[in-house]
This record gives C-alpha cells, sequence and structure tokens, in this order.
C-alpha cells in the first residue's frame, strides 16, 4: 500500500478537498464534526471509521533529485 520510506504512491491517493482555502465551518461540514469535537475528541470508532475514510495521513511521493541532476543545477545556474 506504502511506497518506499513510508510514502505512499501518487495512484495510491484519494482525491482531498482545497483545506487551505475552506473557512472552519466548511472543514467541520466536510469532516462532518460535531460543534464539541474540541472538547471530546474522537471516539476509537469513529477514528477507525475516518481512517478507512479518507486513509493514512501521508505525504505524497516526491521525486527526488539524482547527484547529477544536483550538479547540473549548479553547474547551469549563472548565479553560482
Amino acid at each position: 500500500m506504502s511506497g518506499k520510506d513510508g510514502v505512499m504512491e501518487e495512484e495510491e491517493l484519494k482525491p482531498q478537498p482545497n483545506w487551505h482555502a475552506m473557512n472552519r465551518e466548511e472543514v467541520f461540514a466536510e469532516l462532518e464534526l460535531p460543534e464539541d469535537h474540541r472538547l471530546k475528541g474522537l471516539t476509537a470508532e469513529e477514528a477507525a471509521a475516518r481512517l478507512e475514510k479518507y486513509g493514512r495521513n501521508m505525504l505524497s511521493g516526491k521525486a527526488k533529485k539524482t547527484l547529477l541532476m544536483k550538479i547540473w543545477g549548479q553547474v547551469a545556474n549563472v548565479l553560482v
């Protein structure tokens, strides 16, 4: 399921809303959170259901720069 180093592969990711562009009420509605969720937290059953629905909280994979790419970046940069 997860790639190397615990990073999910791109095709495994589920589409997500633009969380950064949403206000607090929109996020609460999207996540189906009750108003008092900060006081009580999630129950074990709710946490398990959300894990199943949304998946693990993992970063998407990113291509790593090879040594040759790093060297070329230095050589090709006029400012260096």
